[in-house]
């Protein structure tokens, strides 16, 4: 009787919300800028344990482009990703609510789109579009926009850099650094063991995310020296990442990237904020990542919290339904 109840009242909440969020999004469709251009998706964040929707985005038809930008767009095939966010209201201290969920809900009132470009395999390897992982880490951090207000923030393997465009144009964090590995030219030495992108892949991730308060740098987990420096010229209070977790040969060294970020005294950081696909067949390293991540945590090397976050792709389903995350969060102790 009681599983009969508890299956009832997720399929009531399922119900609810998605008519809720229907009936918002057709009287955005009147009201909003974007209006013109179809929907090609919208997405929901829950939060697995507490069922509570934590975000939703929009993702646009993009607008075409008759003409090449720059090399990118002339040397590989090349389109854009364009996602409608909330803009949230600016916090202060005073009146910031621990409840982020809530905040965002009650102090969005405008609307932002963000676009990126994505590439091809070719160009920039596994950096070269919009993960889903990406897209999780994005609404998380607009739906905690209190969190990350103001902050300096890092991000590893950034891709196409939408987790940091969203940093920046939306949460309103005070500077952004999207990091990723990349070939410094043609002639650099071929590692045929890494999937390490072309010199092009600067290109492009440049041209998604630099700005007045963002700017990029070549980080190799790999290079220790690489990744100090990062972290001294740049001093991050927060450090990001998503479908970081990947190959078991990676792994030692993002381990390593992490503990000095988090744990160097001469580091200014204090939490990091990771994302990472679910199940762990999906991800290789994973495993062994949680244990890394467990064996730390016992020995009170930093507080570490993990929840299961699920995307949605147009409607809320029950059960088991839409894609499944881990989430885990670092801070200093």
């Amino acid at each position: 009787m009681l599983c009969l109840q508890q299956t009832l009242n997720l399929r009531l909440f399922a119900a609810i919300v998605n008519l809720w969020l229907c009936l918002s999004l057709l009287v955005e469709s009147f009201s909003t800028t974007f209006s013109s251009r179809p929907t090609v998706a919208t997405y929901f964040l829950v939060d697995k344990a507490s069922k509570q929707l934590l975000g939703s985005c929009y993702q646009l038809e993009p607008l075409l482009l008759e003409t090449a930008e720059d090399e990118v767009d002339e040397y590989y095939p090349t389109s854009r990703k364009a996602y409608v966010f909330d803009q949230p209201k600016p916090t202060t201290k005073n009146n910031a609510s621990s409840n982020a969920a809530n905040q965002t809900a009650n102090n969005s009132s405008n609307k932002r789109e963000i676009s990126v470009r994505r590439t091809s395999f070719g160009c920039s390897k596994l950096g070269y579009t919009v993960w889903p992982a990406s897209l999780v880490l994005s609404l998380d951090m607009v739906a905690r926009t209190g969190d990350y207000e103001g902050k300096r923030i890092l991000e590893l393997g950034a891709g196409v850099g939408l987790p940091s465009v969203v940093a920046g144009k939306v949460v309103g964090a005070s500077a952004i650094l999207a990091t990723d590995h990349w070939l410094n030219d043609d002639a650099e030495a071929f590692d045929d063991k890494r999937l390490i992108p072309t010199p092009y892949h600067e290109m492009n991730l440049r041209f998604n995310v630099q700005s007045e308060n963002s700017s990029i740098r070549n980080v190799d987990w790999h290079d220790i020296e690489s990744v100090r420096a990062a972290c001294t010229d740049f001093s991050p209070d927060v450090v990001i990442g998503s479908d970081l977790i990947y190959y078991p040969s990676d792994l030692p060294f993002l381990c390593r990237t992490l503990e000095h970020f988090l744990l160097d005294p001469s580091s200014s950081c204090r939490e990091i904020l990771l994302v990472s696909p679910l199940p762990e067949p999906i991800r290789e390293a994973l495993p062994q990542f949680q244990e890394w991540l467990e064996q730390k945590a016992l020995d009170k090397m930093f507080q570490l919290d993990t929840n299961t976050l699920v995307l949605h792709e147009n409607k809320i389903e029950e059960a088991e339904g839409g894609e499944h995350f881990l989430k885990v969060t670092m801070k200093r102790q």
